[in-house]
């Protein structure tokens, strides 16, 4: 069996940057803590991302509202949404 590792990039990012990402921009958790991720294949810890609480799950939401509110998805129709979805990770 073989186990999956992760792209040396996206190691290298997540390790220099423990944060949120919220309402485009990364910021800290309001707690200024981590905890660790492992990969349950070899139980060796991955990363340490941040440790997110009510607050911050309060700003995730709202960011979540303002961004359907204001942004062009709610006025996009289920199939428009999955073009473009499918055209950004191209």
């Amino acid at each position: 069996m073989s186990t999956a590792t992760l792209n040396t990039r996206v190691q290298d990012f997540i390790v220099a940057h423990p944060q949120l990402f919220i309402d485009r921009q990364l910021i800290d958790a309001k707690s200024r803590t981590t905890i660790k991720t492992a990969n349950p294949a070899i139980e060796e810890t991955l990363a340490a991302i941040a440790n997110d609480g009510a607050v911050d799950i309060d700003l995730v939401v709202h960011a979540a509202r303002r961004a359907f509110d204001d942004g062009p998805w709610r006025r996009m129709t289920p199939s428009e949404r999955l073009r473009r979805a499918a055209r950004s990770r191209q």
